[in-house]
């Protein structure tokens, strides 16, 4: 799971220093006006706010190990209560 969080950070990186050379490195100023580099770098940058909106959300149910010894105890014991009308 680190490795994807760093994995994160590191295309979000990559796509604003890309951003910023292509609007601010003069000899980049051939790629300013070029359709094609504006297409990868809106691409990339839709990438990146996907993977910021849906993978980096946190789960927030409440689960935790202490839910689910309560739960496997809730279904033994309903198996065993249903062992006795069979």
């Amino acid at each position: 799971m680190k490795s994807f969080k760093t994995l994160r950070i590191v295309i979000t990186i990559v796509d604003v220093v890309c951003l910023l050379a292509v609007l601010f490195v003069p000899a980049l100023e051939a790629a300013k006006h070029n359709f094609f580099v504006w297409l990868i770098l809106g691409l990339l940058t839709l990438y990146v706010l996907f993977m910021w909106m849906v993978l980096g959300r946190r789960n927030t149910n409440g689960y935790d190990a202490e839910s689910d010894r309560e739960a496997d105890i809730s279904k033994e014991l309903l198996s065993q209560r249903n062992k006795w009308y069979w």
